[in-house]
């Protein structure tokens, strides 16, 4: 009995040995944006970024980030300040009772504050009726509004933002779940610190994005090991984007490892208890 306990503590003990080996994380794994030509410093004769177009000094210099303007599409909601000359001529436009209390700033609020777009692709503001606003930038359905504003009012000056910017980080990072964005933009990178930040066993080579246009969704994978993701249509997110970051193998040979030392912590337990049974039997 004595042999096959030890028998059984010698195999448990290598494959522990065995997993805690198959889980290690290389330093390498662990690092964004990794790539040896970054310089160190700030010195501008070394600058550094991502699509190989203008050189500048002795790297490789490359530009802005690409920022696609996001168009609105229906079913956004748009929250719409209009100020003029004379504050008492907005009241029928600007649905924002609240007196600009920081209540009025809670998804739920600016939800109920905002204005709808309908499957046509409009919207409907009072005296100016209904306006097209599905396939334009922010920018433009603000130069819209002010244009048709200024015939009813003196001086329009109107704010059109997104309320329902939002985006869902899932998978391995700390703090999964939705953020609203009370900005025009956010980076990949940005989401990813409202998550919390990766976990230790996030592969950052494999950070699937799913995105969607009109009609249907589009996934992409996305490397934030590598600078050149910096390049991409996707560094910068859009409303109703998800990013999920997907686990490294040792995440599965931890779980695996878990659920071993379950079934050998019980299959021990049981072999102790079957081997107190035995011996009191046999001194009987």
């Amino acid at each position: 009995m004595k042999l096959h306990m030890r028998l059984g503590n010698c195999l448990f003990s290598c494959g522990l040995i065995a997993l805690l080996f198959s889980s290690c994380i290389s330093y390498n794994e662990l690092l964004y944006i990794n790539d040896s030509r970054i310089p160190y410093g700030n010195n501008k004769d070394t600058l550094y970024n991502i699509a190989p177009k203008q050189p500048v000094g002795k790297l490789p210099y490359y530009g802005s980030y690409p920022l696609e303007q996001y168009k609105v599409r229906p079913q956004d909601n748009l929250v719409i300040h209009v100020s003029t000359y004379r504050d008492n001529s907005t009241e029928y436009f600007n649905r924002d009772k609240t007196g600009g209390s920081s209540a009025a700033f809670g998804p739920a609020a600016m939800y109920l504050s905002s204005y709808t777009v309908n499957d046509s692709g409009n919207i409907e503001l009072p005296l100016i009726g209904k306006v097209k606003v599905a396939g334009f930038t922010l920018d433009q359905i603000k130069e819209t509004l002010d244009s048709r504003l200024s015939v009813h009012v003196t001086y329009p000056q109107s704010v059109v933002k997104l309320a329902n910017f939002r985006v869902t980080v899932l998978g391995e990072v700390k703090k999964p779940g939705m953020e609203y964005i009370y900005d025009d933009r956010v980076s990949l990178f940005q989401a990813i610190g409202m998550a919390g930040d990766l976990t230790d066993y996030a592969d950052r080579s494999k950070i699937k994005l799913v995105r969607e246009r009109q009609g249907y969704s589009e996934i992409v994978y996305l490397d934030i090991t590598k600078p050149e993701t910096l390049a991409t249509e996707f560094y910068y997110l859009h409303p109703n984007d998800v990013i999920y970051v997907e686990p490294t193998k040792p995440r599965a040979t931890e779980i695996n490892f878990r659920t071993a030392s379950l079934i050998l912590s019980a299959a021990s337990t049981t072999t102790l208890v079957v081997s107190l049974i035995l011996n009191n039997i046999n001194k009987n």
